[in-house]
């Protein structure tokens, strides 16, 4: 009994001793730490915010491996040569790293305009993730959205995804599904009119692509509350577009 006591004044002492948190600290919940006052995340609340995600933020990381050719040497014009020399004049062969299977990943935009759970891109031949995707003999990639931060959140305590699948080029769109395909990733993307498909005068080569789908797997934050694994893609497909999004209001 005495030794209960002596724990509870301890608990006591130590919580008036604790300082006030600012306005602008941040509650970081301890690992292993279970509020029974806080509700759990599950699997349904965490295939709503995808949606959310998918919906509210069509900036994310495309990622994708480099294939054997990327380990070829540049293709040059017949008779033309390469040579590289120091500082003394004296030719020397520069080093370069076998790139073969390593990870490539950079931002890209997307937009939600095929169904669940299928996502709308734009393909440019001259890009090195659309390289590293069309070479791979499945076209596989990882495309990763993470919640936009807000005032006195941290990168980890913020919702991410990261949504694995393969990519289909769409070659074979009528005239009126590319006119609807133009529309709504402009409505998303106004700024990539100048390169969308068939665009007179644009810079680059692009066409339409569609990611399907297989495995995603989420993060809602930091903590013990938060939903974090994989997701089944059909009930991410489930979720109604129509849904309110009531889980991170």
């Amino acid at each position: 009994m005495r030794m209960m006591l002596l724990q509870l004044l301890v608990f006591a002492l130590a919580v008036q001793a604790a300082p006030p948190r600012g306005p602008n600290q941040v509650h970081m919940p301890s690992f292993g730490h279970i509020d029974q006052g806080a509700k759990r995340e599950s699997a349904l609340d965490a295939a709503t915010n995808i949606k959310k995600l998918v919906h509210q933020v069509t900036t994310g990381t495309l990622s994708s491996v480099f294939p054997a050719s990327a380990d070829d040497p540049p293709q040059l014009d017949q008779g033309v040569t390469i040579t590289y020399h120091d500082e003394n004049g004296d030719e020397f062969i520069p080093y370069k790293p076998k790139m073969e299977g390593r990870p490539f990943a950079l931002p890209e935009y997307h937009a939600p305009c095929h169904s669940a759970p299928s996502l709308t891109f734009l393909i440019l031949p001259i890009s090195r993730s659309s390289q590293n995707i069309l070479q791979h003999p499945h076209h596989y990639a990882t495309y990763t959205l993470a919640e936009e931060l807000k005032k006195g959140e941290t990168s980890m305590s913020s919702a991410r995804v990261a949504l694995m699948g393969n990519v289909t080029l769409l070659r074979d769109l009528s005239e009126e599904e590319e006119t609807d395909l133009a529309e709504c990733y402009l409505s998303y993307h106004p700024d990539a009119r100048g390169w969308l498909p068939g665009k007179k005068g644009s810079p680059h080569f692009s066409e339409w692509a569609r990611m399907d789908l297989e495995k995603i797997y989420y993060v809602g934050g930091f903590g013990d509350t938060h939903y974090i694994g994989d997701v089944p893609v059909g009930l991410y497909k489930a979720v109604s577009r129509d849904e309110k999004f009531s889980a991170w209001s």
